[in-house]
């Protein structure tokens, strides 16, 4: 009966020891496991530190990068009205460029006309002398030939001459030129070419009647002088509109003032 329980005893120490050592290796593997699952809960907390603090510097780089956009944008923005406004300026300054342009061709064109008629008035003038000087070659022979017979008569009354020549110098000289004709007239100008000049002892101011048929037309004043013509400005306040002077209209001397 002793030995039953020594055995049943010994059974049961050799069940304790056997699970007594099972408990053992499972605390021990339930501890490793424990162990490891912290290591890699720790290890997850470290890579989701690392991500969290990677993904706050990426939202601070593009913050950064959201804020240069809206900078560059704004500047953009102003760039483009600066732009819009200088665009203004310059259809502005187009604009009044083009307006100048047309003045400046208005005024051209007005002194082109200008100096073809001044170039007219020159043929004119030119044309004018050249009957003149073949008139007045004619009429230089003419008077030579009188000048021999009547030079005994003038040397008896040479003296008489003189006399009046100190008395009225201006007499004697603008004898011969009381009367003239037109001989062009340019309506746009407003001004005659006369078949008087120098030679005649007309000078620049004297002052001018024209008529025909004895009705006066105009007045006028001699502006430029040549050797046998001359050109003299028409006063509008004596020129009725409507009224065109012609070619061969009389020209009267009214102020011998400016005559030489």
């Amino acid at each position: 009966m002793t030995k039953f329980f020594f055995y049943l005893s010994l059974i049961l120490v050799t069940l304790a020891t056997g699970f007594s050592y099972f408990n053992h290796q499972y605390l021990s593997n339930l501890l490793a496991s424990k162990a490891l699952l912290l290591e890699q809960r720790d290890h997850t907390i470290l890579n989701l530190e690392k991500e969290l603090k990677e993904a706050q510097e990426n939202l601070t780089s593009q913050s950064a990068l959201q804020e240069s956009s809206k900078k560059e944008i704004s500047d953009a923005q102003e760039a483009q009205r600066k732009a819009a406004a200088d665009l203004v300026q310059a259809q502005q300054r187009l604009v009044e460029g083009e307006e100048k342009i047309k003045q400046l061709e208005a005024e051209l064109s007005a002194k082109g006309s200008r100096i073809q008629e001044l170039e007219a008035s020159l043929q004119l003038l030119s044309s004018s002398k050249e009957v003149t000087k073949s008139k007045t070659s004619s009429h230089k022979e003419n008077r030579e030939n009188k000048d021999k017979e009547k030079s005994s008569k003038e040397n008896s009354i040479e003296p008489v001459k003189e006399t009046l020549k100190k008395e009225n110098p201006l007499k004697e000289r603008s004898a011969s030129c009381q009367a003239g004709k037109v001989v062009a007239f340019n309506s746009t100008w407003n001004f005659v070419v006369i078949n008087l000049g120098a030679q005649d002892g007309i000078s620049t101011g004297v002052e001018l009647s024209i008529k025909r048929n004895n009705e006066l037309l105009a007045r006028a004043k001699v502006t430029s002088v040549e050797n046998s013509t001359a050109v003299a400005d028409l006063e509008m306040d004596s020129f009725s509109k409507g009224i065109l002077l012609e070619a061969g209209d009389q020209v009267i001397i009214t102020d011998k003032g400016g005559a030489k």
